[in-house]
């Protein structure tokens, strides 16, 4: 069974639970009218916001950021309450309201990781770049699409015998056209790398060199998968063209606070 309308039917369960939870703290005259106009509004929302087809995680943010509104609505019209002067009638027992409140914080901790710079700090304590890494180039130089440091030079350091460093990646900016299926050719910025760079930053990412008659490996960036593919959990092995380049995808790179110079989008 696919998996995609699984995950958007859960986004569709939550959001319709916090909204059923927000209405608890609408007074009880209020409420039915409250939540069928927020319901309405709910499925205007995900009609405009949805793709028609597949999954889009930036779309169901958007659709929970609106559920979302509905704490500081339901807020303020319990305070209209309370100024005009009407005494709410309270329902249920003390473990009841625990259980809202249990129900509530843990919505709130299912949001917190939804969001973008919640996640960013989770994979970065997860994946720590080495200790001790030198960053090589030419200081006088101002183009980072041009390497500084020759591919001839290069290889001299890697084959000579090394006191101060125990192993050398290469690697160039350039800018590239990448087709995509089923959307405009984008301008990506794309990192031509020797295959130890991975190992070398210490990065969990397991790139080996391709085969003579195989295609070239390509790892895209987490803000490219998440932009040009949306965030789609089954992009390994997938062929893409950059420029006049045949590539295949062999995963996505953690998202983190750190970035390579140039900041490539794969």
């Amino acid at each position: 069974m696919n998996s995609l309308p699984l995950v958007a039917r859960g986004f569709h369960a939550f959001d319709c639970s916090l909204l059923r939870a927000c209405s608890l703290l609408v007074p009880a005259a209020q409420r039915p009218e409250w939540l069928r106009e927020w319901r309405s509004e709910f499925w205007h929302v995900r009609r405009e916001c949805l793709p028609t087809c597949g999954f889009s995680w930036e779309a169901e943010r958007e659709v929970t950021a609106f559920c979302l509104g509905a704490i500081p609505d339901a807020l303020c019209l319990r305070r209209h309450f309370h100024v005009s002067g009407a005494s709410p009638a309270l329902h249920g027992s003390a473990a009841q309201c625990v259980l809202w409140l249990s129900v509530l914080l843990a919505i709130f901790a299912v949001l917190a990781r939804l969001l973008p710079g919640v996640q960013s700090q989770v994979e970065s304590a997860r994946c720590h770049v080495r200790p001790g890494l030198l960053l090589i180039q030419d200081a006088r130089s101002d183009d980072s699409s041009i390497p500084t440091i020759s591919p001839t030079q290069f290889r001299d350091w890697r084959a000579t015998r090394q006191r101060s460093f125990d192993a050398f990646a290469f690697y160039r900016t350039q800018h590239d056209t990448a087709f995509l299926p089923g959307a405009r050719p984008a301008p990506w910025t794309v990192v031509h790398a020797t295959p130890n760079l991975f190992a070398l930053l210490g990065l969990p990412v397991q790139l080996a060199a391709p085969a003579a008659n195989s295609l070239p490996t390509i790892v895209l960036s987490h803000r490219a998968w998440t932009r040009d593919f949306h965030a789609d959990p089954r992009i390994a092995g997938r062929v893409i063209r950059l420029a006049h380049t045949t590539a295949r995808i062999a995963g996505v790179i953690p998202e983190g606070p750190w970035r390579l110079p140039g900041d490539p989008d794969a």
